[in-house]
């Protein structure tokens, strides 16, 4: 155009943008997002599981068995360095689950990888911090990071070879393993020591076999431990930002948790708890199992119902009824 032509600034916007958007249209939308985003994510996450187990089944497990076999402390930096790269422990864990179900991996060796992961996924809230021109967002990222690598420390220790005459080596050192420094009061059922380490994968075994009693067990337990006890948590630390009688009611029901807390550690190892909780789960699964069964057990009965009525017509001289004789199950043998 000519010189001193005036010409209008023209601006590319996205399809579902609106300028004027109200805050209750904001939050539909972002609804709408935030279900897509989980949709989506769910059926990649499946999607990866059933490829990985495909590709287990039909590869040399003896060479990912062999791959492994890797010093603890370096498997923390490989799975660091994955999470990294793909910038979720979601998909790290995702990877590994379908190699520990099918035995390629033990729960000793993902132990590390998952630890090294959730140091990776941190990488994440530094990045996002950054770009943030708030000093507290830092600040929290890096607490998140902190948190990690302590909880790293406290529960799977340091790095430091201690003898140990049944221990698999450490790097080149032969009869070598990471203990706790720290004498444990509990040994373990081979003898043992028993390390802070083993705690969690106790208790994941604890929970893999109550899984195996009470099929539905994984969701009251993922609704306890997201949802419940977050939110309570969350509801009694928020008493504390109020006033004095907010104050007060925090105090109270923060004394009543622990109370709480202590007499089920009590019920749990002083009165038999576990057999209790055992005995309990395998209630509810027989009673699952005998709602499912019911249908079936009703047309049995129903079938024999017809067939005792069929011979009472018999014996009495008279014509059989018509009714359909159904019977399912072991007795249709």
């Amino acid at each position: 155009k000519g010189e001193g032509a005036h010409t209008k600034p023209y601006y590319i916007t996205p399809m579902f943008w609106d300028k004027y958007a109200t805050q209750e249209e904001d939050m539909a939308s972002a609804t709408a997002t935030l279900i897509i985003s989980l949709i989506g994510l769910c059926t990649c996450m499946a999607c990866l599981v059933k490829v990985l187990s495909y590709i287990t089944m039909n590869s040399n497990q003896a060479m990912l068995k062999k791959a492994a076999r890797m010093d603890p402390y370096f498997a923390i930096i490989v799975g660091t360095c994955v999470t990294l790269f793909v910038q979720s422990s979601s998909i790290t864990t995702s990877v590994l689950t379908p190699l520990a179900a099918s035995d390629v991996i033990t729960l000793d060796q993902m132990l590390p990888l998952t630890l090294g992961a959730n140091i990776g996924t941190t990488a994440t809230g530094i990045l996002a911090s950054l770009v943030s021109a708030k000093v507290e967002a830092v600040q929290i990222a890096i607490c998140h990071l902190t948190f990690n690598i302590l909880g790293i420390v406290i529960w799977f220790g340091l790095p430091i070879p201690m003898p140990d005459p049944k221990g698999k080596g450490v790097l080149c050192l032969k009869g070598y393993s990471y203990v706790w420094p720290v004498p444990f009061p509990y040994k373990k059922e081979d003898g043992t020591q028993l390390q802070m380490r083993d705690v969690p994968m106790i208790c994941a075994r604890k929970l893999g076999a109550y899984t195996r009693v009470w099929n539905t067990f994984p969701i009251y337990y993922t609704l306890f431990m997201f949802v419940v006890l977050p939110g309570v948590l969350f509801g009694i630390s928020s008493l504390y930002e109020g006033k004095t009688a907010a104050v007060t009611l925090g105090i109270i029901l923060t004394i009543a948790l622990l109370m709480a807390i202590a007499r089920g550690a009590w019920w749990v190892y002083k009165e038999d708890g576990f057999n209790k909780i055992h005995t309990y789960m395998q209630e509810k699964q027989s009673a699952i199992v005998f709602k499912k069964n019911l249908v079936g057990l009703t047309e049995n009965l129903e079938g024999r119902i017809a067939e005792l009525e069929n011979e009472v017509s018999k014996l009495k001289g008279k014509k059989p009824t018509s009714a359909p004789i159904m019977i399912v199950g072991e007795d249709a043998k």
